[in-house]
């Protein structure tokens, strides 16, 4: 799954529900932040990528990068590689946890 956001969620009730229902079933997240670098109010800001309990998982479902403003500028297949850098990771894990086959 892909979240591309470009500021911080209007509810943070509805953030936090939406998230903890994410963060179940063995899915891969990546979060993208599409804001200006410097101003980013995004609900990942921080880059933490690690979901707070009681949201822990048995594997780190979830990756985080700032694109910034112009996702365009970014070089051809730099995009591809940020969006995918940590899925072969997260495989590898959910398999030794046995949480996919």
């Amino acid at each position: 799954m892909i979240f591309q956001t470009d500021s911080g969620p209007s509810s943070k009730i509805a953030a936090d529900r939406c998230l903890r229902n994410a963060a179940r079933p063995p899915a891969f997240w990546q979060f993208m932040d599409l804001g200006d670098l410097a101003t980013s109010n995004s609900c990942s800001s921080t880059g933490t990528t690690t979901w707070p309990p009681p949201l822990a998982c048995a594997v780190d479902n979830a990756g985080f990068f700032r694109a910034g403003r112009e996702v365009s500028a970014f070089p051809a297949g730099l995009l591809d590689g940020e969006i995918l850098q940590e899925i072969p990771g997260w495989l590898s894990a959910t398999r030794s946890a046995q949480v996919l086959r």
